[in-house]
């Protein structure tokens, strides 16, 4: 897995080790708040082509679980439009595009990475997101939690997404 710190180094990797990526489907997953959006829509204005967000395709309204309320015939539909490259982010990524049977050619994982005493940073999931955990007792040990965290984390232990992922993106927050 490559990691890179900024979007710049992201675009020179892309170009120089994922060309084919350019002209196909990217894939910018990550847990809630990191930072996908923004990360889409720099990407797109440094490679062209368009940005697929999944929360579009959510139906509206329905709370507790995000890949169950998927619109999966017309993000379906939104994906097979020809322009490249297809930048698609959202959470659950992997997850959402197995249920539509579509893959991506690279796949990047936002890690939002903070600061911590003295002079290091750590990745700010690490521990919810690490798929080595018992998954009962760590939702039990974070309880009370929404259902879509939950979820969320069920996610990372079926499908690993930030071990599997080609790209690492390294969002540090200060």
């Amino acid at each position: 897995m490559h990691e890179v710190r900024n979007a710049n180094e992201l675009v020179t990797l892309l170009r120089s080790s994922y060309q084919t990526s350019l002209s196909g489907v990217i894939g910018i997953d990550g847990g809630d708040g990191v930072g996908k959006t923004c990360l889409a829509r720099t990407l797109q204005a440094s490679t062209g082509g368009r940005v697929v967000s999944l929360d579009e395709f959510i139906i509206k309204n329905e709370l507790g679980s995000y890949i169950p309320h998927l619109k999966k015939s017309e993000l379906l539909e939104d994906l097979m439009v020809q322009v490249r490259p297809l930048i698609i982010e959202g959470v659950c990524l992997r997850a959402a595009l197995a249920a539509v049977s579509v893959q991506a050619h690279t796949m990047i994982y936002v890690k939002q990475v903070l600061p911590y005493p003295p002079n290091e940073w750590y990745w700010h999931n690490e521990k919810i997101y690490d798929p080595e955990r018992n998954i009962e007792e760590l939702i039990r040990d974070l309880s009370p939690i929404s259902s879509l965290k939950e979820e969320i984390i069920r996610y990372h232990e079926v499908f690993r997404p930030s071990r599997l992922a080609d790209i690492a993106y390294l969002q540090f927050n200060r």
